[in-house]
């Protein structure tokens, strides 16, 4: 059975199609990945669908999007009420609907058949825990890949043009010894054009950031010299923790050093100028990395940063369960 998952914040609609994922197909690349996972965190979520039973919080695909999917979505949509239709706390709207044509059904099954490849948005350590999941079970009960319920995960797939992408700052405790001024000779050597800006300001095109630096802001430009054709090497946050955040404030461990701390979301700039007045001493505001960006850093195998992407709006947890368990 599939369903139809539509959020809308700040009078943007996010629609996707909800239903189960193939474990078979993320572990033979079909689904494909580009975040580096922690094991220790794929255990613990591990355990949890082990010890539950349930699949409790869905994984978000994406997949090129595609006008005969739309098409079968938004007729849906158009002919029928949904099942769910609420408003959370932060001013999301969620609105669900069951699919129950089998006509849809067919429908969705053939196009989505047809779809290349999708690729894991947000979810990582929730579709590697699956895959841990369902391998254990695999070992235990001897069943074929494919036939049992744990061979599969709970997800939504939203075409690659509805998913809401936000970025994360990054503000940084010290300037590692350096003075202002200083801080500024070395990220300009680095391949850092900057300009000094009247106010705080959020960068609206790729390869630039906005920084505030002890309470005044200025934009930074990316150089060709740190530039890449390399999807992976050519995001701002790898050229900004490559060029500037390692080098120049000495954060070579961007997921554990304590002086460096992300900030989710859209902040607004008086509190960062805040910040940097109160505790930090440099607040770096990226631009979001775009979902083009995340396919050509899926296909080509690669890596992204920590704290590369922020989805917004997300699914409310709870609201589908996924049964792991036959009985």
């Amino acid at each position: 059975m599939y369903y139809i998952y539509r959020m809308t914040m700040d009078g943007v609609s996010h629609t996707g199609v909800a239903g189960c994922a193939s474990v078979a197909e993320y572990d033979s690349g079909t689904i494909m990945k580009h975040e580096a996972v922690s094991s220790e965190k794929v255990v613990d979520r591990a355990k949890n669908i082990d010890a539950c039973g349930y699949d409790t919080e869905p994984v978000l695909l994406s997949y090129r999007h595609d006008a005969k999917i739309d098409g079968l979505i938004g007729g849906y949509i158009g002919a029928n009420g949904p099942e769910y239709d609420f408003t959370a706390d932060d001013g999301v709207r969620h609105e669900l609907w069951v699919i129950s044509d089998d006509n849809i059904i067919s429908g969705l099954q053939g196009l989505f058949l047809s779809v290349p490849a999708f690729y894991i948005a947000d979810g990582h350590h929730r579709s590697a825990a699956a895959s841990a999941v369902s391998r254990k079970r695999y070992e235990k009960d001897g069943t074929a890949p494919g036939e049992s319920l744990y061979d599969f995960f709970l997800a939504i797939a939203f075409p690659d043009d509805e998913l809401g992408i936000q970025s994360f700052s990054r503000a940084v405790k010290g300037l590692d010894g350096n003075e202002p001024d200083e801080f500024l000779g070395k990220i300009l050597a680095m391949g850092f054009e900057y300009e000094k800006k009247e106010s705080g300001f959020i960068p609206d095109e790729r390869h630039t950031v906005a920084m505030c630096l002890q309470g005044e802001w200025y934009s930074l430009k990316m150089q060709d010299k740190v530039l890449s054709d390399d999807p992976a090497e050519s995001l701002d946050v790898t050229i900004l923790q490559k060029y500037l955040l390692a080098p120049v404030l000495g954060i070579f461990d961007p997921s554990s050093d304590s002086r460096l701390d992300y900030l989710k979301g859209s902040v607004p700039t008086d509190e960062l100028e805040k910040m940097t007045e109160d505790g930090y001493d440099v607040v770096f505001v990226m631009h979001p990395v775009s979902t083009a960006e995340i396919t050509a850093v899926a296909e080509e195998g690669g890596v992204m940063p920590p704290k590369s992407t922020c989805f917004a709006p997300k699914p409310e947890s709870g609201l589908m369960l996924y049964r792991v368990d036959a009985d």
